[in-house]
């Protein structure tokens, strides 16, 4: 199976924090860690991004100099993955709370530094007709935001 480019794999890493950031905005922790579907997206999304970071650590390129953990991301998505019920939810809620929105200004910055600014607009073009054809709106909307930010 061929590598996916680190553009590809920015971008994902963004959907995922979009649908964290979403699902928790203005959401108390006494809600977050009693509603069960909140909490399994939110850390199902950690572990998207954990994967992502997984191969992007091993992606050759110029980005890796920018300041981002990668190994860091991969670690928790580690414990997010394996621990099971050993998982802390006051943990995962100050990451979506406090790491999420940093990794999300990283990796902006990133993609607006990018030489590869049309590729990264067609990727988002071709993952925005998808989102719309299965009716993800949301992922729509934020889709249409990020190309309006990376221009």
């Amino acid at each position: 199976m061929p590598k996916a480019r680190p553009e590809l794999l920015f971008i994902n890493i963004l959907i995922s924090i979009d649908k964290i950031r979403r699902n928790i905005k203005d959401l108390p922790y006494v809600d977050f860690v009693t509603d069960e579907k909140t909490f399994a997206l939110v850390t199902r999304e950690m572990q998207e991004i954990g994967e992502s970071a997984k191969k992007l650590k091993n992606t050759p390129g110029s980005w890796h100099q920018l300041g981002i953990e990668w190994q860091d991301v991969v670690d928790f998505r580690n414990i997010v993955v394996h621990r099971y019920f050993g998982i802390n939810p006051e943990i995962i809620f100050d990451t979506a709370i406090t790491e999420i929105p940093e990794l999300e200004k990283s990796v902006l910055n990133l993609l607006k530094q990018s030489s590869e600014k049309k590729y990264i607009l067609e990727a988002i073009t071709g993952l925005r007709n998808v989102f719309d054809k299965i009716k993800r709106q949301e992922t729509v909307c934020y889709l249409n935001s990020l190309a309006n930010l990376i221009k």
